[in-house]
């Protein structure tokens, strides 16, 4: 039986799902050049989303329930910028390593680091609003596709 390309692929996804060595969501950075780097894609990336969500809630879009949805998407992403890069920060300039258990000292410093590491829950959720959105434009614009094609009469 001949393997193709497709099946490989399918069966490397699923086996690295389900038999992972190594799962951690918030990538660590060596040099301080590619953290700098990095920092600048944060501030850049939640500048334009903030300016999104504020664009969308100034304009006649606003009126619409799938922008809303996008805007809402938008402005989840900043902040999950806005987390992302102050748990960046710590784990820069504070914790000497990343502690994988609770140390007897845990000061807010920690805590304020620990609640950043959640950082995919808001951009899951970010994610999902942004899905809902397009979702329901698609669904809008194959109404007025349809409405358009159909003969007056």
């Amino acid at each position: 039986m001949k393997t193709n390309l497709w099946q490989i692929t399918v069966a490397t996804a699923l086996g690295s799902f389900f038999i992972p060595d190594v799962a951690q969501a918030f990538q660590e950075h060596g040099a301080y050049e590619g953290m700098y780097v990095h920092q600048l894609g944060h501030v850049c990336f939640g500048a334009a989303m903030a300016w999104l969500f504020f664009m969308i809630r100034r304009s006649s879009f606003w009126k619409r329930r799938c922008w809303k949805s996008v805007a809402v998407g938008s402005a989840l992403l900043a902040l999950w910028n806005a987390v992302t890069f102050t748990g960046h920060v710590i784990s820069l300039y504070s914790l000497s390593n990343c502690p994988t258990y609770l140390p007897e000292n845990a000061d807010m410093k920690f805590w304020i680091w620990y609640a950043c590491k959640l950082d995919n829950l808001v951009c899951v959720t970010a994610m999902f609003f942004f899905y809902l959105g397009l979702r329901q434009l698609l669904a809008g614009l194959k109404v007025e596709d349809r409405e358009a094609r159909e003969p007056e009469g």
